[in-house]
């Protein structure tokens, strides 16, 4: 190719400026019919070029994809292309996830601290968290790994971007392991503030979670007054309604225990199967998850209640009552109730 208006200005001021008034073509024509070519060569050399086209492909492979991966999602950040920066972002989580990706990928990524970016910053403040193995969010929830510092940079987020739903579903959720309970109007305002995110983008099962977590935090702190508090059945029934259990029996009050044994809570977990140790049939799973609860509190294991329990287990399930003794479910403190010491002798000791 030939850049012509260059070739122009430089025709003009020679023995064949005509030319400068010519189209392209003409030029070509008229240089052909003259045989001009190697006169005008000196001039045509500087305006003629080779038009390139050239296709570049990255090498990522092996451990060059991981910092091209990151430069392109720091890009995007540069270039506020927040849909491809998110895109990019979901792709280093499931590498990371996934062992392919090391924690770098995650520390360097460069998210401004403006609201527009407060998405952004959570998805990458939940993976550091999981790198440090503070599994806290949704099924990778430990309240013990959660610090304050979290928390802080939870509410931070939902200060810049109240509007943002996953955010402040983080922000209730530290609201939850941390802020005390208050009075009734307190916890129906909270209450309100969970029922709202049924009704957001959010699935039904993320916010049972969030749900569960504020019923037993409230049955937590009501159980231990000595008449039962309004507030403690109104979580009960929230719970059962969550679990979808309708009716009350001696299996829901089962299924119900281990709900609360998965969230560690014991001491109502046992409270829950109490009423059903005494009735002509007890059915075997719930008398030993009964007993296995009584293992957390020694008090429990000098009751008469306890005794029966234990009876019931000698003479029904005979085969299984020294497993107790074993010492992985009760401790020797067991045989500090007689009763249950001579049922262990005459049994256990032959």
């Amino acid at each position: 190719g030939y850049n012509f208006d260059e070739f122009v200005k430089d025709i003009g001021s020679t023995d064949y400026a005509e030319m400068a008034d010519m189209s392209i073509s003409e030029v070509q024509d008229y240089i052909r019919e003259k045989g001009l070519h190697k006169v005008l060569e000196p001039i045509l050399k500087n305006h003629r070029y080779a038009k390139i086209e050239m296709q570049i492909t990255y090498n990522i492979e092996g451990d060059k994809e991981q910092p091209y991966v990151l430069k392109m999602f720091n890009n995007s950040i540069e270039s506020n292309d927040l849909q491809q920066a998110l895109s990019i972002q979901k792709y280093i989580f499931k590498k990371v996830l996934s062992g392919d990706y090391d924690k770098q990928a995650v520390y360097e990524q460069k998210i401004p601290d403006k609201p527009e970016y407060a998405g952004l910053q959570l998805n990458k403040l939940w993976l550091s968290g999981l790198l440090m193995n503070k599994l806290w969010l949704e099924k990778y929830i430990q309240d013990g790994d959660l610090q304050e510092e979290y928390c802080g940079r939870i509410g931070h987020f939902h200060e810049m971007a109240p509007e943002n739903i996953y955010i402040y579903y983080n922000y209730l959720y530290c609201r939850i392991l941390n802020d005390p309970l208050g009075d009734e109007r307190d916890m129906d305002k909270f209450q309100r503030n969970i029922d709202d995110l049924y009704d957001s983008e959010l699935s039904k099962g993320t916010v049972d979670a969030l749900n569960l977590k504020y019923q037993f935090k409230i049955i937590e702190a009501l159980d231990t007054l000595d008449t039962p508090h309004p507030k403690l059945f109104e979580s009960l029934d929230r719970i059962k309604e969550i679990v979808n259990i309708k009716e009350a029996s001696w299996l829901n009050s089962l299924k119900l225990a281990y709900v609360f044994m998965e969230q560690q809570d014991y001491k109502f977990a046992v409270k829950l199967l109490e009423p059903f140790i005494d009735e002509e049939f007890v059915f075997e799973e719930l008398l030993f998850t009964y007993l296995s609860l009584c293992s957390y509190f020694p008090e429990k294991m000098y009751t008469n209640r306890f005794v029966r329990a234990m009876e019931r287990v000698k003479n029904d399930y005979s085969d299984r009552f020294c497993e107790f003794f074993e010492g992985e479910k009760f401790s020797i403190q067991v045989l500090g109730n007689p009763k249950v010491k001579e049922m262990y002798c005459k049994t256990c000791k032959k």
